[in-house]
């Protein structure tokens, strides 16, 4: 039985030329060439016929070494380990190039020496305070239940970076804490209002805003605010919200002519405590400034509702609150 003559997978110069399919095989031309009359004549494929040649291990290894450190250094095995602590040897006879360059590549590993005193600082045994934009000294207060919570009056001079810059430096930072203290007082920021007043804006709170922006526990809230334990910042925010929501006796009670006067009070000291990172707790940071947008003032104001909308959103993403959610 006769056998169809298979295509064969080269194309003739012709089509390739043309770029078009060729039908040509082992035997016969194919149909354009017959067509033309002309010899059909097929092209050298180079598909597979590269030389691949193994990697150069000697130029491989050269330029490694000569790159900076990476964090695959640290990936040695434990006998390239062994050998790098053991320091550079000379190569027996018959070894290759490799060896040489191995040894000249434990550069990126070289243990620090600890011989100076200067290589490492001074060790201290005083917690340091990196700030609420610090993530990591917040899970260190979850994960640690000895941490001691940040002490506001502790001036930044008392931290060991600041120690090294010398006393004008020192002077200089507790002369701009002390500055910003003084501020912060004249503004009324520590203050609170009349016990009466206070309740009454809490109530207000807990009935028309809580309902539709539960960002604090009730519970808790009474808690701190019955013992003088509640954030400055987070009562101040409160206070904001409240004003915009309460009845005009209250803001009569309060001392103040209209609601704009009571609600610029104190956004006005809300926003001094926030700026100042005064404020420790990484959380009650997050409750205020999603009080904070309930100032309103003109439409050309650039920090409106959507700009404190939008630092609560990226603190709670940095807290990873918005997959856990807030506690209600």
């Amino acid at each position: 039985m006769p056998t169809t003559a298979s295509k064969t997978k080269v194309a003739c110069k012709s089509c390739n030329l043309r770029r078009v399919r060729c039908d040509r095989t082992d035997s016969t031309p194919c149909s354009r060439c017959r067509t033309a009359g002309q010899e059909c004549q097929p092209i050298v494929s180079k598909r597979g016929k590269h030389k691949r040649g193994r990697i150069e291990r000697f130029g491989f290894r050269h330029s490694f070494a000569e790159a900076p450190a990476t964090p695959a250094a640290s990936t040695a095995s434990p006998t390239q380990l062994s050998e790098f602590q053991a320091g550079p040897r000379t190569p027996n006879h018959g070894e290759t190039a490799d060896s040489d360059v191995l040894q000249s590549s434990s550069i990126l590993v070289d243990k620090p020496t600890v011989s100076d005193p200067d290589a490492i600082g001074p060790r201290s045994s005083r917690t340091i305070y990196y700030g609420d934009h610090f993530n990591l000294e917040y899970t260190r207060k979850e994960l640690d239940e000895d941490h001691e919570d940040y002490n506001s009056s502790l001036s930044s001079a008392h931290l060991p970076h600041i120690d090294r810059l010398g006393s004008p430096t020192r002077r200089l930072v507790d002369e701009h804490a002390r500055k910003e203290r003084a501020r912060l007082e004249e503004l009324g920021a520590f203050e609170t209002l009349d016990s009466r007043v206070s309740e009454q804006l809490i109530h207000t709170y807990f009935t028309f805003i809580h309902p539709m922006a539960p960002v604090v526990d009730r519970k808790d809230f009474y808690e701190k605010f019955k013992e003088g334990r509640l954030s400055p910042l987070l009562l101040q925010a409160v206070y904001l919200a409240a004003f915009s929501h309460c009845e005009e006796s209250v803001l009569t009670e309060a001392g103040f002519d209209n609601r704009y006067m009571a609600t610029f009070t104190f956004y006005q000291r809300a926003r001094a405590l926030y700026d100042s990172g005064y404020e420790s707790d990484a959380i009650a940071v997050l409750q205020a400034v999603c009080f904070l947008a309930f100032w309103w003032e003109s439409p050309t104001q650039q920090k409106d509702m959507w700009y404190w909308t939008g630092i609560g959103v990226n603190l709670a993403q940095s807290l990873e609150e918005l997959t856990h959610g807030l506690t209600n």
